[in-house]
């Protein structure tokens, strides 16, 4: 079993509720620091009042054991490429130790904070984890790249915007997924969709309900981490 614990840099109250401790981006590497040190096996980061991929950019650098990951950075919010990008980066900087978590967030926010037009969370997902791989397919093995789903084609990747393999930390390739929606197809609804890939190749699990969403993949199988989204609407 391997312990995973938040970085945690404030207090974050749920709803319009302004919290009593405010968020302090300084003090993430003597947080991860402290919390290597205490002997977690690893740390999250949530994105609500800060970047997933900023905090754990700075707890990579600042530790050298510390398993680091997202719980979730937001996807849609994102181009696939974008995503694709920073999980490379993080791979490399934390040298194997960063775990790319994906979340969806609910249909109010998509439109209304992201302003993006809303799909059907399952099936967009579905594509978007498809596009990362891709980008990722190309930058490590020199695959053309050639991606083309209901949501998005992808077929320009010219050196300049190519960061070139990054054996051997590159990113994982595989993901599983159970829910289901109407008519028994297998997908998930919008708040129900959280999307772990590993730089070996675990999986993740989709769970449905309202309650917390576990990732969970070969290596942090037992990993007891709350992933839920942010559920007002």
């Amino acid at each position: 079993m391997q312990i995973y614990t938040e970085l945690n840099l404030g207090k974050t109250d749920p709803g319009l509720r302004e919290p009593d401790v405010t968020f302090d981006i300084t003090k993430a590497t003597e947080k991860a620091r402290l919390i290597e040190s205490l002997g977690f096996d690893g740390v999250v980061s949530t994105e609500t009042k800060d970047d997933s991929y900023i905090m754990m950019a700075l707890a990579a650098e600042a530790t050298t054991t510390l398993q680091v990951a997202t719980s979730v950075a937001i996807a849609f919010a994102r181009a696939p490429y974008t995503t694709a990008m920073a999980a490379w980066r993080l791979q490399a900087l934390s040298r194997g130790r960063f775990t790319l978590g994906l979340g969806p967030q609910v249909k109010a926010h998509i439109v209304r904070r992201f302003g993006i037009p809303f799909t059907p969370a399952g099936p967009w997902m579905r594509d978007y984890i498809g596009a990362v791989r891709a980008f990722w397919d190309c930058w490590q093995n020199g695959t053309k790249l050639n991606y083309e789903s209901d949501r998005y084609k992808l077929n320009l990747m010219v050196p300049l915007f190519d960061p070139a393999a990054a054996d051997p930390y590159c990113c994982g390739q595989h993901l599983h997924g159970s829910g289901r929606r109407r008519g028994g197809r297998r997908s998930a609804p919008a708040s129900d969709v959280h999307a772990a890939l590993h730089p070996r190749g675990s999986h993740a699990v989709v769970q449905q309900g309202r309650g917390h969403h576990r990732a969970r993949h070969e290596r942090h199988r037992d990993c007891d981490e709350a992933a839920g989204g942010d559920r007002s609407r």
